[in-house]
């Protein structure tokens, strides 16, 4: 408690000689260095906050937009994910994505499941079942998500842009800090890189191939900071890439906007009895369990 009002102080006075630099018009490398330090003591508390992770909800939605000339291919994927830890041996999450796109319809696949030591009882959307599936095939399925290890993803690329960062505080309501990277070209090409492979559109080597062969227009990068908590309230990532194929322009956008709520502010009283009796036994032959 000590270490962190010490480290709230420190982010307090450093706001202030931010302030005094930017309207003294202070030389900007200067603006900059106190920049990265407040931003590297943020994240540092942020990290800390993570690590104490029992329960959360995060939406999550990731836009993305090609065109060239007339032509406009539109995709959205949209996350809705709830996580609750009873305890280190019992965890409760719930999954559910929206897949839309103009080439395809609308798709929604959600997921359930409670975890112990040895066992996950998962809900089965096709025959609307909960499933007794050992532990150890729970990943194999592809039903894990941990959400500490996706927020932690998100804030690695605003510590490896720290020298970048532009940290603003909100006056008005006095509850939020900012963190900012805004780029463009080779000098944000990992922020992209990284940014494209969390947004689930593309996977890691398309994202490189793709930032390859296309120009990095602009990237904004924002997180946004809950002041009480030292907790991530929101990310907001807007990439534009750009390159001449047959003589045409193609653009396309990405567009990410992450929600977190409920950090640490529920509890999981168990499994249902139900689910535990009523539970069949998962069959390898079923396969897919979407």
């Amino acid at each position: 408690m000590i270490k962190e009002a010490i480290s709230t102080c420190v982010i307090l006075l450093c706001m202030c000689i931010l302030l005094s630099c930017v309207n003294k018009d202070y030389p900007t490398e200067e603006v900059k260095e106190t920049n990265r330090f407040i931003a590297e003591e943020l994240i540092q508390q942020i990290k800390e906050e993570l690590n104490e992770l029992q329960s959360v909800s995060i939406e999550s939605a990731h836009i993305q937009a090609i065109k060239k000339g007339d032509n406009n291919e539109d995709t959205t994927i949209q996350n809705r994910f709830t996580q609750y830890n009873d305890s280190p041996f019992v965890m409760y999450q719930q999954f559910e994505t929206t897949h839309s796109s103009a080439n395809a319809s609308e798709k929604l696949t959600q997921v359930a499941q409670y975890v112990t030591k040895e066992l996950a009882y998962v809900y089965n959307q096709q025959s609307d079942v909960w499933m007794e599936v050992p532990v150890e095939l729970r990943e194999d399925l592809n039903l894990h998500h941990d959400p500490k290890a996706e927020l932690q993803q998100y804030l690695s690329i605003a510590e490896e842009y720290s020298h970048l960062i532009k940290v603003e505080e909100f006056e008005e309501t006095d509850k939020e800090y900012e963190l900012k990277v805004e780029g463009a070209g080779m000098e944000v090409r990992s922020a992209v890189v990284q940014s494209l492979e969390l947004s689930s559109l593309i996977n890691e080597q398309q994202s490189s191939d793709l930032v390859n062969h296309m120009e990095i227009k602009e990237l904004e990068f924002i997180v946004s900071v809950e002041k009480k908590t030292n907790m991530i309230n929101r990310m907001d990532i807007n990439i534009q890439l750009a390159m001449q194929h047959n003589g045409d322009q193609v653009d396309m956008y990405l567009e990410t906007y992450l929600n977190v709520q409920d950090f640490n502010k529920t509890e999981l009283n168990g499994i249902p009895d139900d689910i535990i009796e009523n539970a069949e036994e998962y069959k390898m032959e079923l396969g897919n369990m979407e």
